[in-house]
């Protein structure tokens, strides 16, 4: 049996008995806060003494505690995808407790704070998880991964926009680059696209709209709606490419 299916097996069994739930005198689980609440909440010796036997169960057999990071991730993912931002957000720590310096611990953050609280509050997480990225020397390995991050900074800035005129410009700016490298990373991306179209729509750069339909023509993408080509019409004619 693999390691990583060792590592499986192992965290099955330990979710089926339970883990310790770290609560603070509030009684709210830190486990419910992003990096268990760190630097802010400080954790009791029995807290830290819970994190060393938990470290110590998942890394059985040989696994690492970076491969167990990427596992424990991987299951907050599926957890997010169904809409259990608890276990989401438990998982995501798990991630981060094995290894700190996993960008995708950081992007699990920031992906629960955007759906659940609020786009402003997740921009430092994304910015973290890309930072983090950026020190894995690009490996080949990550080119899927890097797509989904920038789709999910990219939409972020977008509409983190919306919600403070003052720094609007600045975030849609960010926003535009991160589309533009998504652009770059897989041409057919269509919800890139059409998120890249809003953001320009709504800055009212309605020539780098037009030049974002272009490139996702050429790239083969063309389920960009009548009703959004005619509203980009209305506010500048059609030009040529």
């Amino acid at each position: 049996m693999s390691r990583f299916r060792i590592f499986l097996v192992a965290v099955s069994l330990l979710l089926t008995l339970g883990l310790p739930e770290v609560v603070y005198a509030d009684q709210i689980p830190i486990n419910l806060l992003p990096m268990y609440g760190a630097p802010s909440v400080i954790k009791t010796a029995d807290q830290k003494k819970a994190d060393e036997e938990f470290i110590s169960k998942v890394t059985t057999n040989g696994v690492s505690r970076d491969s167990a990071a990427v596992g424990f991730w991987a299951i907050g993912m599926k957890a997010l995808g169904d809409g259990d931002k608890d276990t989401a957000m438990k998982r995501f720590n798990q991630s981060w407790l094995l290894d700190p310096e996993c960008f995708l611990a950081y992007w699990g953050f920031g992906k629960v704070t955007y759906n659940f609280v609020n786009p402003q509050e997740s921009l430092d997480f994304f910015d973290k998880s890309l930072a983090l990225l950026q020190s894995n020397k690009e490996r080949p390995s990550l080119k899927d991964v890097k797509q989904g991050l920038y789709y999910d900074t990219g939409r972020a800035y977008s509409f983190a926009a919306l919600l403070d005129s003052l720094k609007a410009p600045v975030y849609t700016k960010k926003a535009d680059g991160f589309y533009e490298k998504l652009s770059h990373e897989n041409p057919k991306f269509a919800d890139g696209y059409h998120l890249w179209l809003m953001n320009s729509m709504i800055s009212k750069n309605y020539r780098r709209a037009w030049d974002i339909v272009h490139a996702a023509r050429r790239a083969g993408v063309n389920d960009i709606s009548k009703e959004t080509i005619k509203k980009l019409s209305e506010k500048m004619p059609e030009p040529n490419e």
